[in-house]
């Protein structure tokens, strides 16, 4: 969901925020392709239920 994503508690993938790492992997400014480890060990993956 776009609102986790851009949260101040949002997942980290290589010390780089989800929502800047999808968005310099889509509009090509950077390569990004990284598994940290299986989900859930990285502590910063999460998912918020929103009703």
């Amino acid at each position: 969901m776009q609102e986790t994503w851009l949260r101040d508690d949002s997942p980290v993938l290589d010390k780089k925020p989800i929502a800047k790492a999808i968005g310099d992997w889509y509009y090509d400014r950077a390569p990004f392709g990284k598994i940290d480890c299986p989900y859930p060990c990285d502590s910063t993956c999460h998912n918020r239920i929103f009703e």
